[in-house]
């Protein structure tokens, strides 16, 4: 069976850009002794070998680290197999199904008239579909569980999609990325699905679960839940308490040790072949 070079998904890619613990590159301290040191005219004995294992340090390649062998040992079975295992969850499930009423709560905001990108791009160490590509901007959506998951508060983004976004920049070739968080209503089988779960945990009528759940998860007025059978709702959240957006910039050096990485995938995927002949 002929199988296909690695290649790294966008969604995918900080589980295979993570340093194992013996890896080179030095800490900021570490960085700066070294500069100290260099900058001496004349060392101790002590120090000239102290420079030596910090420059060797530097200089050592980074290698894969444990999860990213794992995570190559998976892609393998998914081919070797010709099976893909598909990870759902209710979280999922709704960015899944509520993909376009974010689309259309982030229009609402920006006054932009945004639509879902279908297009598929990959290069040599990669492949993508981010949600929304602009003129030189790549927008990717992540909806919100609920209020809670939100990040209002937030001033950083998560790593996993930082690495995300920098991956669809590569594909599409562009200098800026937004991660768009939204907040929109929770699809009515989903509402249900957790009154039910809450009724059997809290020993409650199904009514009454409802009751606890449905303004959790709606924001928007709908006909399936109203305010006459649940006045708790609120749907008059301004736009600004709906929508977090954070700015990403692509960064050309990460762009190389990620090539780098999907190389060094590609070694451990033949040695990983090699022991199954």
């Amino acid at each position: 069976m002929e199988i296909k070079p690695f290649k790294i998904r966008a969604s995918q890619l900080s589980k295979i850009m993570g340093k194992p613990r013996d890896s080179g590159g030095l800490t900021d301290t570490q960085a700066k002794n070294l500069a100290t040191l260099e900058a001496k005219e004349k060392r101790t004995e002590k120090q000239e070998q102290t420079m030596l294992e910090l420059i060797a340090k530097r200089d050592k390649p980074e290698g894969l680290s444990a999860g990213a062998k794992t995570y190559v040992q998976g892609w393998l079975k998914e081919q070797l197999y010709g099976r893909r295992k598909e990870i759902s969850s209710k979280y999922t499930q709704k960015g899944n199904d509520q993909e376009d009423a974010s689309i259309n709560l982030l229009n609402m905001y920006l006054l932009e008239s945004y639509e879902k990108n279908e297009e598929y791009r990959e290069n040599d160490y990669m492949t993508g579909t981010p949600d929304i590509v602009a003129p030189d901007l790549i927008r990717d959506i992540k909806t919100s569980w609920d209020f809670s998951t939100f990040p209002l508060f937030e001033t950083s983004l998560n790593q996993d999609y930082y690495y995300q976004a920098q991956a669809y920049m590569i594909l599409f070739d562009c200098n800026h990325a937004s991660v768009d968080y939204c907040l929109v209503n929770t699809p009515d089988y989903l509402i249900e699905k957790e009154a039910h779960s809450l009724a059997r945990d809290k020993q409650i009528s199904f009514l009454e679960a409802l009751q606890h759940v449905v303004p959790l998860h709606i924001y928007d007025e709908t006909e399936r839940w109203n305010k006459e059978d649940f006045p708790n709702i609120k749907t008059d959240i301004p736009l600004n308490l709906r929508v977090k957006s954070f700015s990403v910039v692509r960064d050309p050096k990460l762009e190389n040790r990620i090539e780098q990485k999907v190389k060094l995938c590609r070694e451990d995927e033949k040695e990983l072949l090699e022991g199954v002949k």
